[in-house]
C-alpha cells in the first residue's frame, strides 16, 4: 500500500468542500462529507486500499463496540465535569435535539438516516486525515507512536469541523468532542475496518439523541 502525494495534496481542497457543503446546506449536505472525503481517501491509496479499510469487521470483533461507547462517554462526561469546574465549558446543546422533538416519528426516521449519513462523512473525513499520518510518521517512529499521533491530529481537526454546530465553544470541541473521537479511532484498529468507527459513532450518537425522541 503507497500513499499517492497527489491525492494527499487534493486532500485539503476535498476535506474543505466537504465541510464547507454540509455547513452551508448544500443539496443533501449531509452527504457530502461522506463523498468527497471517499474521494480523497481513494486517491490517497486507491480503490483497492479503500475497499480493505471497509472490509469485514474482524471475527468476534464487534464486542468491543460497547467498551468504546462506554470509553466515549466517560471521556465525554469527564472533560464536561473539568471544563464546567474550571468554567470552560459553556455545555452548548446540539441543534439536532431540538429538530427531533418537534418532528413526527416518520420525520425523526428520516433524520436519524441522515445523522448516519452524516456519521459516516465524519468517519471517512476523519480516516483522511489519519491515515496518511500514521503511513507518513510511522516511517520514523514506532508503529504505537505514530497511532497516537495520527489519533491526536485527527481528533483536533475533527473537534474543529464542529465549531459552527457549538456555538464556537473551543473546549467543547477540542477537548469534549475531540477527546470522545478517540475510542471511534480505536475501534478502527480493533475491529480492523473503519465500519468499527461507524457502527460505534453511530450508536454513540444515536443513544444521546434518544431522549429527544420521546
Amino acid at each position: 500500500m503507497r500513499l499517492n502525494l497527489w491525492g494527499l495534496a487534493a486532500t485539503p481542497i476535498l476535506l474543505s468542500l466537504g465541510v464547507f457543503g454540509r455547513i452551508h446546506g448544500w443539496a443533501v449536505n449531509w452527504l457530502w462529507m461522506a463523498v468527497t472525503s471517499a474521494i480523497a481517501l481513494s486517491w490517497q491509496f486507491g480503490l483497492p486500499a479503500f475497499r480493505q479499510f471497509f472490509g469485514k469487521l474482524a471475527r468476534r470483533s464487534w464486542l468491543t463496540i460497547p467498551g468504546v461507547m462506554v470509553m466515549s462517554l466517560v471521556l465525554t462526561f469527564s472533560a464536561a465535569v473539568i471544563g464546567k469546574s474550571f468554567h470552560l465549558l459553556h455545555l452548548n446543546a446540539n441543534p439536532t435535539g431540538a429538530v427531533l422533538q418537534n418532528h413526527s416519528l416518520w420525520s425523526n426516521l428520516g433524520d436519524l438516516l441522515q445523522i448516519a449519513g452524516q456519521i459516516l462523512g465524519e468517519e471517512i473525513f476523519t480516516a483522511a486525515i489519519a491515515l496518511p499520518i500514521f503511513y507518513l510518521v510511522v516511517r520514523r517512529f514506532s508503529e504505537r507512536t505514530g497511532w497516537w499521533i495520527s489519533c491526536l491530529v485527527s481528533a483536533v481537526v475533527f473537534g474543529g469541523i464542529h465549531l459552527t454546530t457549538y456555538n464556537w465553544d473551543l473546549y467543547q470541541c477540542f477537548i469534549v468532542i475531540g477527546l470522545t473521537r478517540l475510542p471511534f479511532n480505536e475501534a478502527w484498529r480493533r475491529t480492523n475496518s473503519l465500519w468499527g468507527g461507524v457502527i460505534a459513532h453511530v450508536l454513540y450518537d444515536y443513544l444521546l439523541l434518544a431522549k429527544n425522541l420521546f
